[in-house]
């Protein structure tokens, strides 16, 4: 069987280093990206984006920034030629369930 990963878009080093930026680390000097830091007080779609930078953790909310992943700003060029986003030639299609419940569990899906 082959399992595919529905692909939401591959973004840039660039869209990391303005989410560092953008949350109070030095774009040149930090460590640890991790872009969906989630809550159990909020919606699966209310996460945030954190950094080490300094010794110190930073993060900003995503919803701050806009929808940068939607719009396409930060994709890799590669993304416009894409023939298979939604793994519909695999046996399986794995990918986030962005329905009722499981939006509205802020941990994830």
């Amino acid at each position: 069987f082959t399992v595919g990963i529905i692909c939401g878009g591959v973004k840039s080093r660039h869209y990391t280093d303005y989410l560092a930026e953008k949350s109070g680390a030095s774009r040149h000097n930090y460590m640890s990206p991790e872009y969906r830091i989630k809550s159990v007080d909020t919606s699966a779609s209310d996460y945030s984006f954190s950094c080490i930078s300094e010794e110190k953790e930073k993060s900003i909310r995503m919803n701050k920034l806009g929808d940068m992943w939607g719009s396409g700003l930060f994709k890799a060029k590669a993304c416009d030629f894409c023939d298979d986003v939604t793994t519909e030639l695999a046996d399986i299609s794995l990918g986030d369930a962005w329905v009722k419940p499981y939006s509205d569990d802020g941990q994830g899906h």
